[in-house]
This record gives structure tokens, C-alpha cells and sequence, in this order.
């Protein structure tokens, strides 16, 4: 996980597995980023994640662009 997140409390979210998290990204509390074995999460720069998101990638690569 990219250290440049910003988050409202980087303790309130939950990473687990393969995810690449990028620069000028908001993530609020009780957000939930997973990647399952044999797969990847990618949140792409300018992403915002609202409170109590929970995003799974469970084949492949998943990948979450902001303003998309």
C-alpha cells in the first residue's frame, strides 16, 4: 500500500491480500479492500471510497479508476 493515501483515519480501513493503492486517493472509515490468492486490486490516483465500501477482486486483475 502506497504510503501517499490520504485517509480521514488510516486505521479505520481494512487491506488485505495483493492491493496497490495510489497517490491522491480518499478512502473514509470502513472501507474494505481484498484481493483473494491469485488476483489483484488496483485503486487508481484521484479514486474516492466512501464509508463502508467493500471491494473484492476475486479473478485477475481489478482495477478502480476515479470519475469513471
Amino acid at each position: 500500500m502506497s504510503q501517499a493515501v490520504t485517509a480521514l483515519d488510516a486505521a479505520a480501513f481494512y487491506v488485505a491480500g495483493a492491493v496497490t493503492i495510489a497517490p491522491d486517493v480518499a478512502i473514509a472509515p470502513g472501507v474494505v479492500l481484498k484481493a483473494l490468492p491469485g488476483s489483484c486490486l488496483v485503486i487508481s490516483a484521484r479514486t474516492c471510497l466512501g464509508a463502508g465500501v467493500i471491494v473484492q477482486a476475486q479473478q485477475g486483475t481489478l482495477t478502480l479508476r476515479g470519475g469513471s
